[in-house]
């Protein structure tokens, strides 16, 4: 199916306010494709002064229990990418970066969700407020620990660990 077919003869097969699930016909007879249409994100691996990358910790239903994961968030209607990372970043931490390098866009699972991931780096993270979400813990590790909980399975969440790989590559840990 061509892209600008997508949404010809697609149906809503379930909604709520943060996805929906939606039913693309195939050929004639075979039963639907579903997908699952969300909000394009953005998701930040910042730093702080003294070179401790900022994780959160907060409980997530699906997985029955916390995750360590990046700041990040859903992309609001009118609002820019680089808006929506500067805006999480100071609701779920308080911090705030004195650069932000965008790293490009990932798809996490293309076969099954339609919506794009917005990466960044930000460094010189000073925090300047406390945090607007009582749900979220912020978690402050060293370079050495985050690859360490990476490496363990401490830290499992796939898209944090692209970026981090993508920072990495990128040298961006040599502008501290």
């Amino acid at each position: 199916m061509a892209k600008d077919d997508y949404n010809k003869g697609t149906k809503k097969a379930f909604e709520t306010p943060w996805f929906s699930i939606d039913a693309i016909p195939l050929e004639s007879g075979a039963e639907p494709y579903y997908s699952i249409s969300c909000p394009d994100s953005a998701v930040i691996l910042a730093q702080t002064l003294d070179h401790k990358f900022i994780l959160v910790r907060q409980f997530r239903q699906p997985q029955n229990g916390y995750t360590l994961e990046l700041p990040s968030g859903y992309v609001r209607e009118g609002e820019s990418h680089e808006e929506t990372i500067r805006r999480e970043l100071q609701e779920e931490t308080g911090y705030c970066c004195t650069q932000i390098i965008y790293l490009g866009a990932l798809k996490i699972c293309p076969s099954r969700i339609n919506n794009t991931i917005h990466a960044y780096y930000g460094n010189k993270a000073e925090l300047l407020k406390n945090k607007d979400d009582s749900h979220i813990e912020v978690v402050l590790v060293s370079r050495e620990s985050f690859k360490e909980y990476i490496l363990n399975g401490t830290y499992n969440e796939s898209t944090g660990i692209a970026v981090y790989f993508i920072s990495k590559a990128k040298s961006l840990f040599n502008f501290l």
